[in-house]
């Protein structure tokens, strides 16, 4: 927790691409239908991204933006730190 927090109060709030913002959208939306973060053969197939690679480096690039939270090494381990308005939840 102590990881999440240090990286909130390091936020610089930069922009999200158009395509970032529909990964961010989706995962979004998927967590409030199912309760549960998608995976990212989920984000591929329902983005139609060829490559899980490309998947990864979007969730990368949301994670510096501060606009996720994903855990090393653990399956949908996402946390959501800001709102799609781009206004910090927490």
């Amino acid at each position: 927790m102590n990881n999440i927090m240090s990286q909130i109060s390091n936020m610089q709030k930069p922009l999200a691409t158009t395509r970032q913002m529909d990964v961010f959208k989706f995962i979004n939306k998927y967590i409030k239908q199912k309760h549960v973060t998608p995976t990212i053969p989920e984000i591929a197939k329902k983005l139609k991204i060829n490559s899980y690679s490309v998947v990864h480096r979007h969730l990368r690039e949301l994670q510096k933006k501060g606009y996720l939270y994903r855990e090393k090494g653990k399956r949908q381990s996402m946390i959501v730190l800001r709102k799609l308005d781009g206004s910090s939840i927490i």
